[in-house]
């Protein structure tokens, strides 16, 4: 896949949180589904808690890093560019 971007589990903190609430309060899922990632060097947090599954959910959210990270790298390398042009 073009643009793959690696992640070092090292640099990342993942947990699990239950997902969303009815408009009573009670919880819709019975187990922890959702799922937040921090990324340590850039501060940078996604969740996510639209799927049952918390693999789901845990791919998209970094699926979704990987993009910020890959947004980040490009807009270095434009700044880099125009500062040195």
């Amino acid at each position: 896949r073009v643009g793959l971007m690696e992640i070092n589990t090292d640099e990342i903190v993942i947990s699990s949180f239950y997902g969303k609430q009815s408009p009573r309060g009670n919880w819709l899922m019975s187990a922890p589904t959702g799922v937040k990632i921090v990324h340590l060097p850039t501060g940078y947090m996604v969740e996510c808690d639209d799927f049952k599954s918390q693999h789901k959910n845990k791919s998209v959210c970094i699926e979704a890093l990987r993009e910020l990270l890959r947004d980040d790298a490009a807009k270095e390398q434009v700044s880099r560019w125009m500062y040195e042009g």
